[in-house]
């Protein structure tokens, strides 16, 4: 089994709760096969699972809406989860952090 601890922003006094604890920014990428399961997962549910959000890429972001996008997914089949993988959209925002978004949209 496979154990995986990503790599989040460090939160100091004073972050907001949507950068911070479960909510902190994802920095890397991952592919992890053979997940370690807390409990149990019942053998008859079979699947993925994919979710997307805002991640912001920086670090740092004033609304929890905004921010690059990254898709979560994961598979489940006979009690197991198989896999978890983890990318970034690739959009030209994600392409150039340091440009202002606004020049991106007004071009």
């Amino acid at each position: 089994m496979t154990t995986i601890e990503e790599e989040t922003s460090d939160a100091g006094e004073g972050t907001p709760w949507h950068l911070s604890g479960n909510n902190a920014p994802v920095f890397d990428e991952v592919t992890v096969t053979e997940l370690d399961v807390k409990g149990s997962v019942p053998p008859e549910l079979s699947g993925r699972y994919f979710r997307n959000g805002a991640n912001p890429q920086t670090g740092t972001s004033p609304h929890w809406f905004v921010g690059d996008g990254m898709v979560h997914g994961i598979e489940i089949s006979e009690g197991k989860a198989n896999w978890y993988r983890n990318r970034y959209v690739r959009t030209p925002m994600y392409a150039n952090p340091d440009t202002d978004r606004m020049e991106l949209y007004l071009d």
